[in-house]
């Protein structure tokens, strides 16, 4: 099977399982759990002429079920959109926007990267982007919140954290390929907050599907963060 194939039969399960988790009955949480809510790929949603309403729905049905499930955050993992420069038919990062206004509009904290569709050199960190345009993808929307932490590279990466009960957690949540600028901006978080006894995730847009064909070979990139954070013994 191609590696198209693989791709398309992949984003298919993953629409199904979308559509499916609108419908499924949600037990509330449990007194001594919490949940992370991850968002990713979500190029293809912002298309008006392919699912136009379902990036709508899954926001929605984030802010309908973060309280039953305990929520602390919601991690966008990059690839907001598809085409960076806004030929997406429909204006992707508008339709990016709508949808992640409505977390906001229901007061559920969010943190974003850039991945390599948001590039507008695509696969290129140095290349900007514009997603920072618009309002739910611009840190000065969210930088007066207690939970945000900071940005880096035009907000292309961002770092949040929460606490629940006895402890307390930082997110990093790094772009595509992120360049040394952006990684010794990392690196400086993980020594701050590993100092302050902070559990630290560490999030980023690709990292074990690499290599493939459709990005770099052999992965130094992969390689070298893999390598930075076993010096962190408190991070996931």
């Amino acid at each position: 099977m191609s590696l198209r194939k693989v791709c398309a039969l992949f984003l298919m399960v993953c629409l199904l399982c979308s559509l499916a988790v609108f419908f499924w009955p949600v037990a509330k949480a449990q007194s001594n759990t919490f949940s992370i809510m991850q968002i990713t790929d979500t190029q293809y949603l912002t298309h008006t002429d392919l699912h136009p309403h379902l990036f709508n729905d899954l926001t929605t049905w984030i802010a309908q079920n973060y309280a039953n499930y305990n929520g602390q955050m919601v991690v966008h993992t990059g690839d907001i959109v598809n085409e960076p420069d806004n030929t997406t038919p429909g204006n992707g990062w508008n339709a990016a926007e709508s949808a992640m206004n409505i977390l906001t509009a229901n007061n559920i904290p969010y943190t974003w990267n850039a991945g390599n569709h948001d590039q507008l050199g695509y696969n290129n960190p140095d290349s900007g982007w514009i997603g920072n345009q618009y309002s739910a993808f611009n840190p000065s929307t969210f930088d007066t919140n207690s939970y945000w932490v900071g940005n880096n590279n035009e907000g292309k990466n961002t770092a949040v954290k929460f606490s629940v009960g006895n402890y307390d957690f930082l997110i990093i949540n790094t772009e595509f390929e992120a360049n040394p600028d952006t990684m010794a901006w990392a690196t400086n978080l993980l020594n701050v907050y590993s100092k302050l006894n902070y559990n630290i995730i560490f999030c980023t847009h690709c990292f074990i599907a690499t290599p493939s064909a459709d990005f770099p070979d052999p992965p130094t990139w992969e390689v070298n963060l893999q390598n930075l954070l076993n010096n962190y013994p408190k991070f996931s």
